[in-house]
Order: structure tokens, then sequence, then C-alpha cells
């Protein structure tokens, strides 16, 4: 599936970043702002499924008007791709990956106690690549068992501005359908 499309977005939430000093030192903090921008996308969407595979891929490209002297940008490129094997609808293995492109912007210095605004410097967020394993094992019709690690290549990933994903990491649990 291939779209596009022209939006033209009021009042839509932005991240700026700001820079706390005060004697302590600086501290950084995002705020989440609103302005009015217009936005160009186009995604496109792959998929095929059989009684063994199941692949699925997006990707989506965008451009906006926001400017990066007072908001972070949205990145241009994201998008994921996924594989899962199926066994015997018993066990299902996968692998997947995640990706955005950097995004910019520009952090303001600040005078914590008095708002004064001090100086701009530009910022940026890193492009990253998060690349996943999945596995699960089917009890019965009732119980299923998962496991997944993520982030297997150890980047610092940043979807939301200023807070990183810390490292690998590893999750496992249970289903019950009831």
């Amino acid at each position: 599936k291939l779209s596009a499309s022209y939006d033209v977005l009021g009042n839509s939430p932005l991240t700026r970043v700001f820079v706390l000093k005060d004697g302590a030192g600086e501290h950084n903090s995002a705020a989440l702002l609103y302005a009015d921008y217009n936005l160009f996308h186009t995604d496109l969407e792959l998929g095929f499924v059989n009684e063994a595979f199941n692949v699925f891929g997006r990707m989506r490209y965008q451009k906006s008007n926001i400017d990066k002297n007072v908001f972070f940008t949205l990145p241009e490129w994201t998008g994921e791709l996924r594989f899962l094997y199926n066994w015997h609808k018993r066990i299902n293995a996968g692998l997947r990956t995640e990706f955005a492109s950097m995004r910019e912007g520009t952090a303001f210095y600040v005078k914590k106690d008095s708002g004064e605004h001090l100086s701009s410097v530009p910022m940026s967020v890193k492009e990253y690549l998060d690349l996943g394993l999945y596995a699960d094992y089917a009890y019965s019709s009732k119980i299923t068992f998962w496991i997944q690690c993520g982030n297997l290549l150890n980047q610092e990933i940043q979807r939301n501005i200023l807070y990183s994903e810390p490292g690998r990491s590893l999750t496992a649990g249970i289903c019950i359908n009831l």
C-alpha cells in the first residue's frame, strides 16, 4: 500500500528544550508546546503472510515546515521491518527492526530563577536502528509464554526528546486467554 498526504495541523504538540542554569549547574528540561505547521508524508507498507511466515514492512518519509530554531523537527525517515516464523502453530520466532533519522532543534539556555533567556544553541537527536528478537511458545490454546530482546546493537535510542532508552533489553511474560 502506498499513500501520501498533506496535512495542515493546528495547535499540535511539539517539543522545545530548555537548559536551566542556576548556582548548582545546568538541568535539561523538555517542554511540550503547541504550534501550527504543515506536514507532507508518504507511507509505503508491504506485507506477506502464509502458514509459516509473516513479513511486514513500513517506511515513512515526512517533511514539515517546523522551525528547528524554535522546536525539534520530526525525523524525515522512519520505518520498521518484522519477520515472524511460525513452526507448527506452536512456536513463533522473529526479528524486528525500527529506525528513525536524525532530528534537529535548538536548546534554549535560561536562568532558572528569573526565566531570562541567555543564549540558544543548535542541538540534534541521533538517528537510531533498534534491532530485536522475539519468540513465543503456545503451551495450550489458553497459555503462551513469550520473550523479546531489544536494542541488540546497543545504540542510544531517543524516541522522545531527552529520554534515552537504556541499552539492551530483555522482557518475558505469560499471556493467558480466558
